[in-house]
């Protein structure tokens, strides 16, 4: 008898998970992601010295539309952001944005960003 009240607790729990479980051809919800392209922007800035630089700096590139992802390296003297590829960004416009920022620019490097789905795929098949 002990055994049937415990049997009995332990049932409305299996049949919860039997029907949490999909059944093929049941309608699932699917969450789709949507793929942006991006490039990455890296420039090469001198006069980085301090957090607050680097707190500048982003600032200053925070106004450019799309623009994500910002890293900057102070040993380096690098920051990095990614941008979506339809963002026609000029050379001008970084060059300008690190000016206003009060430092100089020394490079610009623009490709595609590192974690683009067409870029993972490449590494795997690596």
């Amino acid at each position: 008898m002990h055994f049937k009240i415990k049997a009995a607790r332990f049932i409305p729990f299996l049949i919860a998970a039997i029907l949490a479980v999909p059944v093929k051809g049941q309608n699932k919800k699917v969450k789709k992601t949507k793929t942006e392209k991006e490039k990455q922007v890296k420039l090469h800035v001198d006069g980085l010295a301090c957090p607050f630089c680097a707190y500048g700096l982003e600032k200053k590139l925070k106004s450019i539309k799309g623009a994500k992802n910002f890293k900057v390296d102070l040993k380096k003297g690098e920051a990095a952001l990614t941008v979506p590829a339809k963002n026609k960004i000029s050379k001008e416009k970084l060059k300008d944005l690190v000016k206003e920022a009060g430092f100089k620019l020394r490079k610009i490097e623009i490709g595609k960003a590192l974690n683009s789905k067409k870029n993972v795929k490449e590494k795997k098949s690596k």
